[in-house]
């Protein structure tokens, strides 16, 4: 059911800029603009370009629609909800208000696509349908197969397979008669395909898997034939054909090899890697790992490149913006000085003028001070679910892959004596030690959402992964305020979560007392151990450094933390931090 979700995703986005808009074409200067802003690769640097263009240019009708429509999709690919239903609820009212039937349509259609990505699927169809009426009326082919794709799409989902034939059938029709693109027909049919999967039609499935093939080495488009026949091999696997899902995942490489289409290419080569397992040909498998990590570490070091220069270009944009408001400010201030001299205005009006303007750039500079501590915080938390991701899909699974080969290697080496064996098996405990620690990382790295969950759900998963037999954990917590900001409710976790980890590897404590206080407006925190303490005042050596990064979280939140231990003694950690509404 992932694979349809994903493919409805896909089908959305490449509709975000197909759009039945019918006015003189827009400035082809920021038409270019739009475009290149919806090549950037990184959702939130195209949020921000997007919004600059739309903010900062007189868009022509048709420009404001591409614009906005490419970004509700990121917004909703962000999780910005709210930003994104807002922005559509307000075009649709201003559609109405200048009678822009065609634009009302696409704002309807999307507000269908931002409850898809809400997974709200009840919502999103309704809207869908609604767009799908208002489209018939005029006569929008487009949105008319868009949106009956994506009716389809959800009924997948909800596994109502003979409800979603009839609407992917006809959007399919409409796409031949009106000339519908290649990477429209590619994923309707690809969607028909997994419908007949799923109906246990395995033979129509087929037929519409050959006939995409067929159809694009027609048209000589040999990438869109390699993707097919990565999907056709998979369902041939399922039907037990193995020897034909193995030569038709072959080709499908060969092609993307030609074509040097790296994404697609490591897709064909995983699935193809779990065909040559089911087949226990281990030299093939070997040479398949090499080419699959040669793959995956060319590709990260591209995307890593892209997303780099992506943030060069936006730190770079935010600089010449942020030096033509100091150049405008500058102007501004030399415009009121010629003013107090000309009309005389008396020393007590021009320190009051001062005074005042002072103050607000004081405000505006610990806004912006604000703004910067929440980017870096976020930031770190971003990196560490990258991290957690690369960890576990990335290094997870080649350490799987090779306790697989290792055992794969048993019976072929047929471990005679008693010393060869045992050394194999060390060999075996210490990957599957491994593979717990890497688990470990990965999971420490990237923990319950606290946004998702909220600050003390999130806490009281914390305290529940730690085994009680190896340190008992009382935790108490007052009613909270929630949802805490963001900002401080991120930061608190990790502090408690970095104090908790010290206690396990440095106290040698056997309970841990955890309390989370909240009155008049401040949230007090204390985390009590009976370890065996330490001097507070060795701030050179490696908890004194682990002191002052904590020190430093809280100070960011306007508060303050406290150490009280001593050898022999235990330790408490003393947290208050004022709470802003």
């Amino acid at each position: 059911m992932r694979i349809a979700r994903a493919l409805v995703s896909c089908f959305l986005f490449c509709y975000c800029f197909f759009l039945p808009v019918k006015t003189r074409g827009g400035n082809q200067d920021l038409s270019a603009k739009i475009e290149a802003a919806n090549k950037i690769r990184n959702d939130a640097v195209a949020i921000d370009s997007l919004f600059h263009i739309i903010r900062n240019n007189r868009l022509s009708a048709q420009d404001d629609l591409a614009a906005k429509n490419n970004l509700v999709f990121r917004l909703s690919a962000s999780q910005r909800f709210d930003e994104s239903l807002k922005l559509c609820h307000d075009n649709i009212s201003l559609s109405r208000q200048l009678q822009q039937d065609s634009a009302e349509c696409v704002y309807t259609k999307l507000l269908g696509i931002t409850y898809y990505f809400m997974k709200q699927n009840r919502q999103a169809k309704i809207w869908f349908e609604k767009a799908l009426a208002m489209a018939e009326k005029k006569g929008y082919h487009q949105i008319i197969y868009s949106c009956s794709n994506n009716i389809g799409g959800i009924l997948i989902d909800e596994k109502d397979y003979d409800g979603a034939e009839k609407p992917l059938l006809r959007a399919l029709e409409l796409m031949n008669k009106q000339g519908a693109k290649k990477e429209e027909l590619f994923i309707t049919r690809r969607l028909l395909a997994t419908l007949y999967d799923y109906q246990g039609k395995p033979k129509a499935a087929e037929n519409m898997y050959q006939a995409t093939i067929n159809a694009s080495l027609a048209e000589k488009d040999s990438i869109y034939a390699a993707y097919a026949m990565t999907f056709y091999a998979d369902l041939l696997w399922k039907q037990k054909q193995y020897a034909k899902a193995i030569a038709t995942g072959q080709k499908a490489i060969e092609i993307e090899r030609r074509n040097n289409d790296k994404n697609a290419l490591l897709t064909s080569l995983i699935l193809q890697r779990k065909y040559i397992i089911g087949q226990r040909d281990f030299k093939e498998l070997a040479l398949l790992d090499s080419e699959i990590i040669a793959e995956q570490k060319q590709l990260f070091s591209t995307d890593l490149n892209k997303e780099i220069s992506e943030t060069e270009v936006k730190y770079k944009t935010a600089e010449i913006v942020y030096q033509k408001q100091l150049g405008e400010l500058a102007a501004k201030k030399k415009q009121q000085l010629t003013m107090v001299v000309f009309t005389g205005v008396l020393l007590l009006g021009t320190l009051l003028f001062v005074i005042l303007y002072q103050r607000n750039r004081a405000r505006q500079q610990s806004q912006l001070e604000a703004e910067k501590i929440k980017a870096i915080i976020m930031g770190e938390e971003q990196e560490r679910l990258r991290m957690a991701g690369e960890l576990h899909d990335g290094v997870g699974q080649m350490m799987s892959a090779a306790k697989m080969n290792l055992s794969a290697l048993e019976q072929q080496l047929q471990l005679s004596d008693e010393e060869s064996t045992r050394k194999y098996q060390q060999v075996i405990s210490l990957v599957d030690t491994s593979c717990a620690e890497l688990r470990n990382i990965a999971h420490n790295l990237a923990p319950y959402s606290v946004q998702q969950l909220g600050f003390a759900e999130a806490l009281r998963n914390l305290v529940q992964k730690i085994d009680q037999e190896k340190l008992a954990i009382n935790l108490f917590m007052d009613p909270l305020p929630e949802p805490l900001d963001e900002v401080t409710a991120s930061t608190l976790f990790r502090v408690i979560q970095e104090c908790i980890n010290n206690v396990l590897k440095h106290a040698d404590a056997h309970n841990l007392d955890i309390a989370v206080m909240y009155e008049k407006g401040e949230l007090s925190v204390s985390i009590e151990d009976d370890g065996k303490g330490f001097q507070t005042q060795l701030t050179g050596s490696a908890a004194g450094i682990g002191m002052e990064n904590i020190r430093k979280r809280i100070r960011y939140l306007d508060g303050t933390v406290e150490w009280d231990s001593a050898p022999g003694k235990g330790t408490l950690v003393a947290i208050n931090i004022p709470l802003k509404f």
